[in-house]
Order: structure tokens, then C-alpha cells, then sequence
């Protein structure tokens, strides 16, 4: 592993602002995912929670997760605060309204497979969600370059 490094970080150093970040983004959206999803089958499982009441807990807690990894390993924000978190949630509402308005227009309206959907969940999604963190969330907070 100490022989990679150095070759994954030039790598690094050669690829866009944007691209890096977008990259991080990623990873965290991944792992933020990952965790959703443990969360979601343990307030059901274990709590006995209701589906819905499950998702909406579980996505609150990813939410605080994907903040965390966001604010500063992605964009190289200096400082957290209530403001930029509110302005995170903000976002992340606005994806998963976009997602939930997809479903109704795909699967309700047209019905077409929910299979439809998914081209549009991780094709454009993602990258609205990234643009309005990168340039409206921690616009403000982030380093220099």
C-alpha cells in the first residue's frame, strides 16, 4: 500500500477541483447509503418500527452522517455551523423530493416499471444534489485551492 500512494495521489493532483470532489461525494453518498439501509432494517427489525416511519428516521441519520463526511473531506469546508448543516438537509430534501417526484411521474403517471426510475436516481440526482452543496452549502466555507 505505502508503494501506491504516492502513484494515487499524483493521480489526484492531475484531476479537476470538481472531479476529485465529486469523487469524495461519492463515497460518502455510498457510505451514507450503506448506513440508511443497516439503520432502515434495524428500526424495523429490531424496533418494530412501520416502513415509512423506518425510512424517514434512518434517512435523518444518514443525512447527519453524509453532512459529516461532506463538510470537510469533500468540499474542504473550514468551519461547520448550524447554517451550512440546515442548507445540507435543505439539499438533501430536494433529492429525495426529485427521486419521489420521479416515481410518481414513471411509475404512477406512466406506469412504467420502477426500473425507469433508475437511470434518473443516480444519473441526475447526484449531480443537482452535488452542484446545490458545492455551490450554495459550502460555497462560503471552503478553502482556497
Amino acid at each position: 500500500m505505502k508503494r501506491l500512494q504516492p502513484r494515487l495521489d499524483a493521480l489526484v493532483a492531475r484531476l479537476p477541483l470538481t472531479a476529485v470532489q465529486y469523487l469524495k461525494f461519492g463515497i460518502v453518498g455510498g457510505l451514507a447509503t450503506a448506513f440508511h439501509s443497516v439503520l432502515f432494517v434495524i428500526f424495523i427489525e429490531v424496533f418494530r418500527a412501520e416502513p415509512m416511519l423506518a425510512n424517514t428516521l434512518a434517512f435523518a441519520c444518514a443525512v447527519i452522517v453524509s453532512y459529516l463526511g461532506n463538510y470537510r473531506w469533500t468540499f474542504g469546508a473550514t468551519r461547520r455551523s448550524w447554517a451550512s448543516f440546515l442548507k445540507f438537509a435543505v439539499v438533501s430534501l430536494i433529492g429525495f423530493a426529485l427521486n419521489s417526484l420521479a416515481i410518481f411521474i414513471i411509475v404512477e403517471a406512466m406506469a412504467l416499471s420502477y426500473l425507469w426510475v433508475l437511470p434518473f436516481m443516480v444519473g441526475v440526482v447526484p449531480i443537482v444534489v452535488f452542484a446545490l452543496n458545492r455551490g450554495w452549502t459550502f460555497g462560503e466555507t471552503r478553502r482556497a485551492p
